[in-house]
């Protein structure tokens, strides 16, 4: 389950009710069932009992009305891409952990969903997760959303300087964002009115188009991105810049650096 989908999960669950005291008390389900339940209470947007199956249900609790409708709108598709189908194939359970194996729609590669036992209720997650959830609570989705953003901000940016490289190559110039989208129009879908991943870009070219510079900065900063990006032809450069511009003397950025980040 990537990122993004835990996190769209789990503010659609906080903008919904809690589970009723009859739902709580239910017999436990096993860990197939609870796989079952839960991608199914998802898909048909009951988000309460479905998200109250998984271990991200503490993340939620102290958010404001305010920051869970920030993040909804960078999530609002996340449902309709589970499937109605979900076919069990096996379960393993040892101590407080169990795996199920399970196909979805019509995949023919089983996936394997993690489950952690708590108060001996079965969860969907893994103990890493849950260790995570809890170390940084209300925090924990916008630290998700900025780490994803981070990873896909220096993606963008290098798919921008690429494209320069070659238009160089071809063109003997460089070009400006709006002549690249317009070349790339891949490149002009991910990044509408030069804004993507929660960055705002800009780039720059000289008068005889034979430099350039791009800067990249957080749309919010603390929720959209802590980073401030810059790259030309000598690499990518970040640094914490509370939001503002950076340029070529903030630390050059490599791929393995974020990667690693906690």
């Amino acid at each position: 389950m990537i990122h993004r989908s835990v996190v769209a999960i789990a503010v659609a669950l906080a903008l919904a009710t809690t589970m009723t005291n009859a739902s709580a008390q239910k017999k436990p389900l096993t860990p197939a069932e609870t796989v079952v339940s839960f991608y199914r209470l998802l898909r048909e947007q009951k988000y309460a009992e479905g998200f109250g199956l998984s271990i991200y249900r503490e993340a939620v609790e102290g958010l404001s009305p305010e920051e869970l409708a920030e993040l909804v709108p960078d999530f609002e598709a996340t449902f309709t891409e589970i499937p109605a189908k979900i076919e069990i194939k096996g379960e393993q359970a040892s101590g407080e952990t169990a795996t199920v194996f399970a196909l979805f729609g019509g995949d023919t590669q089983v996936q394997e969903v993690g489950l952690v036992r708590e108060d001996g209720r079965w969860l969907v997650g893994d103990p890493e997760s849950l260790a995570l959830v809890r170390r940084d609570k209300t925090a924990f989705f916008f630290n998700t959303r900025i780490r994803v953003n981070h990873n896909e901000a220096f993606a963008l940016l290098k798919r921008i300087t690429g494209s320069q490289i070659v238009r160089l190559k071809e063109k003997q110039a460089y070009g400006t964002l709006q002549e690249l989208m317009e070349e790339d129009k891949s490149l002009g879908s991910d990044l509408p009115g030069a804004v993507g991943a929660g960055y705002r870009f800009t780039l720059n070219v000289t008068p005889d188009r034979q430099a350039f510079t791009v800067v990249a900065i957080p749309v919010k900063h603390g929720r959209t991105g802590l980073l401030s990006f810059f790259a030309d032809t000598g690499g990518i450069h970040a640094a914490d810049a509370g939001g503002l511009a950076v340029n070529e003397s903030a630390p050059l950025l490599e791929q393995s650096q974020l990667e690693a980040a906690p």
